[in-house]
């Protein structure tokens, strides 16, 4: 696999959509509980009203599937037209959707939606916001599984939309051996000989801090390497070692070796860590430090 390739990792969207369901059912319970006692006292009725959502600022929009199942679960009728589609710039002021559904289901529904729809358009913008900075390298963007609890699915998706690549889910679909294990085990080579032994075909990565540790990956037959806080030249020598290993191997068949870069990635970095040309850089700043995009509703006048 290549940089310009498809992740071995994807999104199932049939488990995105149930996840997504089960999300919304969690939140709306959170907020609205046993009822909305102030839209219950103010009697509505059933009849529809029309409302805006707006940017209060810039941003890459992502999060559309979860506003429309927040209002559909209170509102199996309500329509709502997305005037920008995930992936898309929306400023300041901008209409983004136009929401047609009982005052009842607007009321209730709308500082979930809004939750949703801030949380992953600031996944999806400061993503975006190192992708760019990506631009004319072979190197991609890979999120991480730094995510909040519960949130995975829909952060990954976020991420995706951004232009980012989807790195594994979780522990269940990838063997990732990193410091911790190592101290379980008490051995670097013993535990990378265990892992290889017992990975089957699953994907295998294995993080590595020296050129010690590059060199006796490799050896054991490692297909995914995570460079773990390499910088300058060492990241220049670390990578032409594993490049001069992946030549010699060319004759035996032998795959040609995923490099992955880590540690304290931001959009200060990104640029001279791709000028090496690793397969990808990973980021868990793009989830666990991203800034929510500013949405409001608005309700329209008349119905």
């Amino acid at each position: 696999m290549t940089a310009k390739q498809k992740s071995p990792f994807a999104l199932p969207p049939i488990v995105l959509k149930r996840q997504l369901r089960d999300l919304v059912e969690r939140a709306l319970h959170e907020d609205i509980g046993r009822g909305d006692l102030t839209v219950q006292a103010l009697e509505l009725g059933r009849q529809r009203s029309r409302a805006h959502i707006v940017a209060k600022s810039k941003g890459i929009l992502s999060g559309s599937d979860a506003v429309t199942a927040t209002f559909r679960a209170l509102d199996s009728k309500a329509k709502l037209t997305w005037r920008v589609t995930d992936g898309k710039v929306v400023r300041k002021g901008m209409i983004v959707a136009e929401i047609y559904a009982t005052p009842s289901a607007l009321l209730s529904g709308e500082r979930t939606a809004l939750n949703f729809l801030s949380r992953l358009s600031g996944v999806a913008t400061t993503t975006r916001d190192l992708v760019d900075k990506l631009k004319g390298t072979h190197t991609r963007l890979l999120d991480t599984r730094k995510t909040t609890p519960g949130w995975r699915y829909l952060e990954k998706q976020a991420a995706l939309t951004g232009g980012a690549v989807s790195h594994r889910m979780g522990l269940h679909d990838a063997l990732m051996i990193k410091s911790n294990h190592v101290v379980a085990v008490g051995n670097f080579e013993e535990t990378v000989r265990r892992a290889v032994r017992n990975s089957g075909r699953r994907t295998l990565i294995c993080e590595v801090r020296s050129i010690r540790e590059i060199r006796a990956a490799l050896d054991h037959g490692v297909p995914w390497l995570l460079l773990d806080h390499f910088r300058g030249q060492r990241l220049r020598h670390a990578i032409s070692v594993i490049r001069e290993h992946d030549t010699s191997q060319r004759k035996t068949g032998a795959q040609r070796t995923i490099i992955e870069v880590s540690g304290n990635v931001d959009k200060r970095s990104i640029r001279s860590i791709a000028r090496y040309g690793p397969d990808f850089v990973s980021s868990g700043g793009i989830t666990h430090s991203a800034q929510a995009i500013d949405f409001s509703l608005r309700w329209v006048e008349g119905r």
